[in-house]
């Protein structure tokens, strides 16, 4: 998490999403997840989605979710950077993780502050169908207010929105204002300050935390287990991302090596044959190592370096 998620300047960096999960047992699991940059899911171009910290709780006030992130921000304290947070918009969760990074950018899933907008104007506004699909669409559609990519646009297309919100619901404009403006020019700053960074967070969704959610689900077969239960399944499924970053070094299972972490590709046959403390090493330099911003050029010697271990491979399984 920390190398994908804390590492800027010098690192590719990605989003650390947080959710919380239902119905896994009687008591809630808040889940981070991030996207391994150091991989490829097999035939695309995807980063996977890795599990981080968890948090097995009971309630979920602010001052359950201060324990939460504030133990985050001791453990990152030395970081090179803070992570960007994402989440769903519950707001006591937020709280939480923006007091407890004060310096992070903080993202909010457009897609829930569409269907919070949406669910707003349809039971607590009441307007018509017609007008509901014009307000959206001032706020979310191609032309829309997320659709802005810097802060002039932004307030250009939010004079737009107000007046379209005027004629079509005026009873709306107060939660326009006060939530949906906020979080959505919110999102729009993080997005601009993470450019440098290389870190493309426009339309930012919390997508990688529901497949999460949905894979532990299937985990646990859709049913309410146990605390004992539930601490087996989540360790089960950290296992097994593991193993799949181990298959990715011999070119098996569902994960291959992006291009920066190709040195760490060895044949199965002289991999089989390491000690259990060389695999163990080879895998801990692996998971300190960040995916650097500017890939270092190949020189000639790495070249020739590279043709030796080749013929080297060859050897092996000749």
């Amino acid at each position: 998490m920390k190398r994908f998620c804390c590492s800027s300047p010098a690192g590719q960096t990605t989003v650390l999403a947080f959710d919380k999960t239902f119905n896994l047992t009687e008591i809630h699991v808040t889940m981070a997840v991030y996207n391994n940059l150091a991989l490829y899911r097999d035939g695309t171009q995807n980063h996977p989605i890795m599990l981080g910290p968890m948090f097995i709780h009971g309630t979920s006030d602010y001052d359950t979710y201060c324990v939460f992130f504030e133990y985050l921000k001791r453990k990152t304290r030395q970081c090179s950077s803070q992570p960007v947070l994402g989440s769903d918009d519950e707001t006591a969760m937020r709280k939480a993780m923006k007091d407890a990074f004060p310096e992070s950018g903080t993202l909010v899933c457009e897609r829930h502050l569409q269907q919070n907008a949406a669910d707003y104007l349809t039971n607590n506004v009441g307007v018509t169908s017609v007008s509901k699909k014009r307000v959206i669409n001032s706020l979310f559609g191609t032309q829309g207010l997320s659709g802005a990519a810097d802060l002039v646009t932004f307030e250009l297309r939010s004079d737009t929105a107000r007046g379209v919100i005027s004629e079509n619901a005026p009873g709306f404009m107060d939660y326009y204002s006060s939530r949906i403006h906020r979080l959505m020019k919110d999102n729009l700053q993080v997005s601009i300050n993470q450019r440098i960074n290389g870190l493309d967070c426009a339309h930012w969704m919390n997508n990688g935390c529901e497949s999460a959610n949905h894979q532990l689900k299937i985990l646990v077969d859709w049913k309410s287990k146990s605390l004992t239960q539930l601490v087996d399944a989540l360790y089960k499924e950290v296992q097994s991302q593991r193993t799949g970053v181990e298959r990715a070094f011999i070119d098996r299972g569902q994960f291959t090596l992006v291009p920066e972490f190709a040195h760490y590709r060895m044949h199965a046959h002289v991999y089989e044959q390491k000690t259990d403390k060389q695999k163990e090493k080879r895998m801990a330099k692996f998971l300190r190592e960040y995916k650097p911003v500017h890939p270092r050029a190949v020189s000639s010697d790495d070249k020739r370096k590279r043709c030796a271990r080749t013929r080297t491979v060859k050897k092996h399984c000749a």
